[in-house]
C-alpha cells in the first residue's frame, strides 16, 4: 500500500465494514463532524462484535464529552485500542505530548509502598477535584487513612486504605450506600483533565499552518507508523500528513470500484423486504438484519414469518439471521454475497446515539414524614401536639431515644423511638393552624369518636359511588399479547423496580371492567412516560384510541416525537394537535381522529374542544393535570366514569394527593432514580449578581448551557442586555436567546431548535420552559423571583436540568426587597431540603402540608380532616 490510497465509494455501513476488514495497526479515522464520527463508530462496533463476539473491542471514540475523550485517548495511546474515531475538528484539541500523557498515568496495586501525599498532590494537579463524597469521575475524597477516587473510564469509584504510605486494600464503592465491596488487586489511574483551550492553529493540519511546540495533536499521537483514514475529506482545507493515508471520497473517481452497494429502499414495506430476502437467499447470499434489542429482534422475526412462512428454513440454516447491535446503516457486499441491513433504516427512521451511563448512583428517599422542630404531629392516643426534639433518656433502667412532644398548657409526652409509628405528621387545611390537644380532658377521645362516625358516613358515600361506577361498565382490556411483550422488551433501558410495579398496577387496572383512575407520581426523567406508552400500546392493541392531554404546546411536540419514535415498528398512527401545526393539517388530523384512522392523538386543551370527537376512545393520559384550568378539569372529570384515565405528575396537587391517599384514586410512586442520576445542587437565597456570574461561568467552562428564568415578558429584553453586560464585565462572552409565550409557534420552535443545536449558550425565558424541554447539555438553572412560583412549578423547573450523568445546579433567587410570606418561605426551604433523588412524592406531601389537603368530598369531611389531620383521617378511612 502506498502512502496515499483513495478508495470508494463506501455506501452506508460498508465504510465501517471496510475499516474492520482492512484496517491494520494504529488507525486514526477522521470524519467531517462528531455526529458522523459517532455513527461510524457505532456501526464499526456493531460489526466488530458480530464478527468477534468474545474479543474486546479494538475501537475508541474521541468525543466532545470529557470523560469519554480522556478514556478513548488513554486506551488508544497505550495500545488498548487500535482504531480511534474522531471529528476533523478534534485536530485542534490541545493534547499534552505523548510521553507526558503516558507519564501522567499511575498504576496502584494492593501492597505497594507509595507516598500518599505525593499521590494526592499528583491527582490535584491533574484535574481531580477534592470533595467530601465521591459521586462522579474526576473526584477524590480523603478522610484520614482512607482515599476515595474515581478515575475517568472506571465503572465506579474505588476506596483505598492507605496508612503509613502502604496500600492495605483497594475496594469498589457502592454509590447507593457509600460502602466498600469487592476487592481490586491493581488499577490504572488516569488524569482527569486535558488542556482546555483549542490550538490557535492546527499543528500539521493544513498546508499553510506552522506547528506549535507547546502542544501535541491527535496526529502526533498517531505517529509515523500509523495510518490516517479520511472520510469525506475537505477539499478547501487538506490535512497535512506525511505518513500513510487512506482517503474515502465518494465524489472521487476510482479505476476499480469496491464491491459494495447500498441496500434497497424498503421504507417500511415488509412485502418488498421479504421479496428481496427470498431473492438473496435463492442466489446463495446470507442476510443479516441488525436489531437494537430483543424486542426488535422478536418483532422482526414475527413480521417476516407472517409475510412468508418459507423463511423459517433460512432462519434454521443460518442464511437469515437477526444479530443484535447498534448498526445504523446497512450495505450489500457483492463479493462475499452478504446483505447487511439495519432495522431502523428499514423503517425509514434514524436513531440518535444514546450515551448510556456506565454506573449506578443515588438512593431513593425512604420516608416522607421526617420531623423538624415545631412541626405539628398527631399521636393516636394523645392527639395533636408539636414535635420539639429527639432526646436521650433513661427509663426503667434502659437508655433510649425519645420524641419530645408538647401539648396544650405546656404538657409534654415522651414517645420511645420504637413507638414512632404512633406519631403522624399533621396535614390540614391551607391557612389554618391546628388546635393543640389537652392532656387534662377527654376532648381528643370525643373528636376521634366524631371522626370515626364521619368516616363511616364517608364509607357509605364511597360505596354508593363505587356502585354507581361499577354499574357503568367500562372496557375490560384483554391480557397481554405477544406483541405487547415485544413492545416492552424493545425499551432501551432497564426498568427500575418502581417502574415495573407502576406498569403492572396500570395493566391490572386496565384489565378490570371498572374504568381506571390512576396517578403515577415520579420525578422528571424517572420513566413515567414509558408507563404511559405501554398503557397506550395496550389500548391500541385492543382496537381503542388514546388521547394524551398535555399542558403546553412544546410538551405536545416533544411527546409527539417520542411517541412516533417508540411506536415506529408498529402499525400505530400518532397525530399531534397544537398551535405549531398548520390549520389544514389540524383539520385533517381531527377528521382522522373522528374516523378512527388516528390511534393516538396528543394535544393541549385543544383536545377538549367540541369539534374533537373520538370514534372509540379507550384511554386518556393526562400529563401534569394541575396545569389545566377549572373548565378543562371539569371536562377531564367527565372522562373518568366512562374511560380509563392515567395521570402523570412529578408533584401532584394536594387535592390529587389527598384523593390518592384516601383511596379514591390508584397511586403508583416511582422513587428509584435511573442509572447514573446525580442529585441536583440547589441554592436558595437573595439575588446576587456575583453568584449568577459564577454559576454561569462554571457551566460554560465545562462546555454546557444555561436556562435563565425571568418570568416577565415586558422586561425580558432589558434583562438580556443586563446579563450580556454583566458577563462581559467579568470577561465572559455568551450567546443569549429569548423565549416566551407571546412568540409565534414558528419563532419559538426555531429558537428552541437553535438552542438544542448549541447556537446559543443561554436561554433566557419565562416559565414556558417548565414542561417539555429535555436538553442533556443544560445543567445549570437560574431562577429570578422564585418567591412568586408555586412549589410544584419550582420542582418542575428544577427538573429541566440534571437529566444526564453531569452534576447539575439550580440557583433559586428571591428578590432582596421581597417580603416573603410564610408560605413562600416554606416552599423555598422545602425545595432546598428535598434536593435528593426521588423527592417528588415527598415534595408533594410537603406541598399538601403547606397548602392543605383540599376538599376531598365536600365541607363535611373537610372539617374532620382539620380535626385530626389527613394522615390519621386516611388511616381511619382504611
Amino acid at each position: 500500500m502506498t502512502n496515499n490510497t483513495s478508495i470508494g465509494p463506501l455506501p452506508g455501513g460498508s465504510e465501517a465494514w471496510w475499516i474492520l476488514q482492512n484496517g491494520r495497526g494504529r488507525l486514526l479515522v477522521l470524519t467531517s463532524t462528531e455526529e458522523t464520527a459517532g455513527t461510524l463508530f457505532d456501526d464499526y462496533q456493531a460489526l466488530e462484535r458480530w464478527q468477534n463476539p468474545s474479543s474486546p473491542s479494538r475501537a475508541a471514540f474521541f468525543s466532545e464529552e470529557d470523560e469519554e475523550r480522556l478514556t478513548a485517548l488513554s486506551q488508544w495511546s497505550r495500545g488498548l485500542a487500535q482504531v480511534l474515531f474522531a471529528a476533523r475538528d478534534s485536530l485542534t484539541v490541545p493534547l499534552p505530548p505523548l510521553p507526558v500523557f503516558s507519564a501522567d498515568h499511575r498504576t496502584i496495586k494492593w501492597g505497594d509502598r507509595l507516598n500518599r501525599e505525593d499521590f494526592f498532590a499528583h491527582l490535584l494537579t491533574h484535574g481531580y477535584e477534592r470533595v467530601d463524597t465521591v459521586e462522579q469521575p474526576g473526584e477524590v475524597a480523603v478522610r484520614g487513612e482512607v482515599m476515595d477516587l474515581w478515575s475517568p473510564g472506571w465503572e465506579g469509584p474505588l476506596r483505598t486504605l492507605w496508612p503509613y504510605d502502604q496500600i492495605e486494600s483497594i475496594r469498589k464503592i457502592d454509590l447507593s450506600t457509600q460502602r466498600s465491596s469487592d476487592r481490586v488487586t491493581e488499577i490504572e489511574v488516569r488524569p482527569a483533565q486535558l488542556p482546555g483551550n483549542p490550538i490557535p492553529r492546527e499543528p500539521h493540519a493544513t498546508e499553510d499552518s506552522a506547528p506549535l511546540s507547546s502542544y501535541s495533536s491527535l496526529l502526533d499521537y498517531l505517529g509515523p507508523e500509523g495510518t490516517l483514514f479520511e472520510s469525506h475529506p475537505s477539499r478547501n482545507h487538506p490535512i497535512r500528513w506525511d505518513g500513510a493515508r487512506i482517503v474515502h471520497d465518494p465524489l472521487g473517481s476510482f479505476p476499480t470500484p469496491l464491491p459494495y452497494a447500498p441496500p434497497p429502499p424498503i421504507a417500511g414495506n415488509m412485502g418488498l423486504l421479504v421479496k428481496e430476502i427470498r431473492a438473496w437467499v435463492e442466489s446463495g447470499w446470507t442476510v443479516n438484519i441488525f436489531c437494537h434489542n430483543t424486542g426488535e429482534q422478536e418483532r422482526m422475526e414475527e413480521i417476516l414469518l407472517e409475510q412468508d412462512r418459507t423463511l423459517a428454513k433460512p432462519f434454521e440454516d443460518g442464511r437469515l439471521d437477526l444479530p443484535l447491535g447498534p448498526l445504523t446503516r446497512g450495505f450489500l457486499d457483492n463479493e462475499k454475497h452478504l446483505a447487511v441491513l439495519a432495522n431502523g433504516e428499514l423503517f425509514g427512521r434514524v436513531r440518535r446515539r444514546l450515551r448510556l451511563p456506565k454506573f449506578t448512583g443515588g438512593t431513593a428517599l425512604q420516608g416522607v414524614s421526617e420531623l423538624r422542630k415545631g412541626d405539628y404531629v398527631v399521636h393516636e392516643q394523645f392527639g395533636i401536639g408539636r414535635y420539639m426534639a429527639l432526646e436521650r433518656k433513661t427509663a426503667a433502667n434502659m437508655e433510649a431515644d425519645y420524641l419530645r412532644l408538647e401539648y396544650k398548657g405546656g404538657d409534654r409526652v415522651f414517645v420511645p423511638l420504637f413507638e414512632f409509628r404512633q406519631v403522624r405528621k399533621f396535614v390540614g387545611t391551607e391557612g389554618k393552624r391546628p388546635v393543640l390537644s389537652s392532656l387534662d380532658t377527654a376532648s381528643w377521645d370525643r373528636t376521634r369518636a366524631e371522626v370515626e362516625k364521619a368516616v363511616a358516613e364517608l364509607a357509605r358515600e364511597l360505596l354508593a359511588r363505587a356502585a354507581r361506577r361499577a354499574q357503568t361498565q367500562g372496557f375490560s382490556f384483554p391480557s397481554d399479547t405477544h406483541m405487547e411483550k415485544e413492545f416492552g422488551d424493545s425499551f432501551l433501558y432497564d426498568l427500575t423496580p418502581d417502574q415495573a410495579r407502576a406498569i403492572e398496577e396500570t395493566r391490572r387496572d386496565m384489565m378490570s371492567p371498572i374504568p381506571m383512575d390512576r396517578v403515577v407520581c415520579g420525578d422528571v426523567g424517572y420513566g413515567k412516560t414509558e408507563v404511559a406508552m405501554r398503557a397506550a400500546f395496550k389500548a391500541v392493541s385492543a382496537g381503542k384510541q388514546v388521547g394524551v392531554l398535555v399542558p403546553t404546546t412544546i410538551l405536545a411536540e416533544q411527546h409527539g416525537r417520542n411517541f412516533r419514535e417508540r411506536f415506529a415498528d408498529y402499525p400505530v398512527k400518532v397525530a399531534v394537535l397544537s398551535r405549531f401545526g398548520k390549520p389544514g393539517e389540524q383539520k385533517v388530523a381531527i377528521e382522522e381522529v373522528r374516523r378512527g384512522v388516528v390511534d393516538i392523538v396528543i394535544g393541549t386543551h385543544r383536545l377538549l374542544s367540541k369539534d374533537v370527537a373520538f370514534k372509540d376512545l379507550g384511554l386518556v393520559i393526562i400529563d401534569e393535570e394541575h396545569r389545566f384550568g377549572v373548565k378543562q378539569k371539569e371536562k377531564i372529570r367527565a372522562f373518568r366514569d366512562v374511560v380509563d384515565v392515567l395521570a402523570l405528575s412529578a408533584t401532584p396537587i394536594p387535592r390529587t394527593m389527598g384523593q390518592a391517599l384516601g383511596g379514591l384514586k390508584g397511586l403508583s410512586v416511582i422513587e428509584t432514580p435511573p442509572e447514573g442520576r446525580l442529585p441536583i445542587g440547589t441554592h436558595v437565597g437573595p439575588f446576587d449578581p456575583k453568584m449568577v456570574v459564577a454559576s454561569v461561568e462554571q457551566e460554560l467552562r465545562r462546555g454546557g448551557q444555561v436556562f435563565y428564568v425571568h418570568n416577565r415578558v415586558k422586561s425580558i429584553e432589558k434583562r438580556r442586555q443586563w446579563l450580556t453586560d454583566t458577563l462581559r464585565d467579568h470577561g465572559l462572552t455568551a450567546q443569549i436567546a429569548l423565549a416566551h409565550g407571546q412568540m409565534s409557534g414558528s419563532e419559538l420552535e426555531k429558537i428552541m431548535w437553535d438552542f438544542l443545536h448549541r447556537k446559543y449558550d443561554i436561554l433566557l425565558a419565562t416559565s414556558i420552559i417548565e414542561s417539555g424541554l429535555d436538553i442533556p447539555t443544560v445543567n445549570t438553572l437560574v431562577v429570578e423571583e422564585a418567591e412568586d412560583f408555586g412549589l410544584a412549578q419550582l420542582y418542575q423547573l428544577r427538573g429541566r436540568v440534571g437529566r444526564e450523568r453531569m452534576k447539575a445546579y439550580c440557583m433559586l433567587f428571591y428578590s432582596k426587597d421581597a417580603d416573603l410570606t410564610e408560605e413562600a418561605q416554606k416552599r423555598l426551604s422545602a425545595l432546598k431540603e428535598f434536593a435528593s433523588l426521588g423527592s417528588g412524592f415527598k415534595l408533594a406531601m410537603r406541598d399538601m402540608e403547606i397548602r392543605g389537603a383540599g376538599n376531598l368530598l365536600g365541607p363535611e369531611q373537610h372539617g374532620y380532616v382539620n380535626a385530626v389531620g389527613l394522615d390519621l383521617w386516611s388511616a381511619s378511612d382504611r
